[in-house]
């Protein structure tokens, strides 16, 4: 089921200026045969450089560049012929010769000086395939911008998407403590007959794997091929206000081991005038959808100080309610829904109480 944004409400508020933007990328240089001039060494990087780096050295299997590059999006996959208007992306390849694991592919940011306020981090990620071969990566941050050694100075894991794995001879090395026998890279598009790293669903922070498309139940971000989807390009929202006062470098790490390719594009590095500019998934996670039982909800950290949670019927009658705020806002909350009719209802929540946003679900 498509997502559908039931309200996006400013109550109260007269924006004062615009939100100011500290880095905008989009890659369409690309588009009129120009380039970006990555640096591919650290030490040759001065503070204004993009770089990408492919720390791992290892052949890919398709003849396709090393690190990071700039290429047609995997929304165009299908289409033919690609329209004039194409969209450039930066991609990445885990599909290494030999089938080998350790792809360690950084695409890294210029400095960014995050200054006190809301400052927020905007991309969008593709996948070639999934839920089988599905690539993961992370969004890594160098809380200094040191760049001496990548492994080590890019210490923050902001956020993860999860990596489909299977059975192989390396996986007791490169993911220990998970047992994957018997996991395999087979036919379908059941994401849950698939084995996954991390192991643990979710937004993908806080240790978590974010699955592509919410666990593929956003169709928007979805299209078929042969047995397999193709994940178009999703946007994400991370919060940077952590960094305030201090000099940053942003990675996107492609750590996804023997799948195939994956994308970024439209990396925007901003300071919001308020929370008003963001729609209900920067704000609100929510799973499962379809629920049974219970609704479980998470709020980001762009959510300073209170959220109201409102469902109602197809009938717009009210039917829940709750109240969540102070130290109580981040943790892990749940709706019963159990005496709810089976059927479509709409959550709504008021956040900071000047904004409203909406989203619907299914009851079984």
């Amino acid at each position: 089921m498509n997502r559908i944004l039931l309200a996006l409400i400013t109550v109260g508020f007269a924006f004062a200026s615009q939100a100011q933007v500290l880095l905008s990328e989009d890659f369409q240089v690309f588009a009129n045969s120009g380039d970006i001039p990555f640096v591919e060494e650290p030490d040759d990087a001065e503070p204004e450089d993009w770089l990408s780096v492919d720390l791992d050295n290892l052949p890919d299997a398709n003849t396709r560049p090393q690190n990071w590059y700039g290429t047609t999006g995997v929304e165009y996959i299908l289409v033919d012929p690609i329209p004039e208007d194409t969209n450039f992306v930066m991609g990445s390849s885990s599909w290494l010769d030999g089938f080998a694991p350790g792809n360690r592919n950084y695409l890294i940011t210029p400095e960014l000086d995050i200054q006190a306020g809301m400052t927020v981090l905007h991309f969008d990620v593709g996948v070639r395939q999934t839920p089988r071969y599905a690539d993961g990566m992370r969004v890594v941050v160098s809380p200094d911008a040191d760049m001496t050694d990548l492994e080590a100075n890019f210490s923050d894991t902001l956020w993860t998407q999860a990596q489909m794995v299977e059975e192989v001879s390396w996986v007791v090395d490169y993911y220990p403590g998970i047992d994957y026998t018997g996991c395999s890279a087979g036919g379908g598009f059941d994401i849950e007959s698939f084995c996954w790293f991390p192991a643990t669903f979710g937004d993908g922070t806080g240790g978590t794997g974010y699955r592509h498309a919410e666990d593929h139940t956003v169709t928007a971000y979805l299209d078929s091929s042969d047995n397999v989807f193709v994940g178009l390009n999703e946007p994400h929202t991370l919060d940077l206000s952590m960094y305030a006062g201090q000099t940053i470098r942003i990675a996107f790490l492609h750590d996804s081991d023997d799948d195939n390719f994956i994308t970024v594009d439209n990396i925007v590095v901003e300071m919001p005038t308020s929370v008003a500019e963001f729609d209900f998934a920067d704000l609100v996670s929510f799973y499962p959808n379809p629920a049974t039982e219970r609704l479980n909800l998470n709020f980001s950290t762009l959510v300073q100080n209170s959220a109201i949670v409102n469902v109602y019927d197809a009938n717009g009658r009210e039917v829940l309610s709750e109240v969540f705020s102070g130290n109580n806002l981040y943790a892990f909350h749940t709706l019963d829904v159990r005496a709810l009719e089976a059927g479509i209802y709409s959550i709504q929540v008021t956040i900071d109480n000047t904004t409203v946003v909406g989203d619907t679900f299914m009851k079984q």
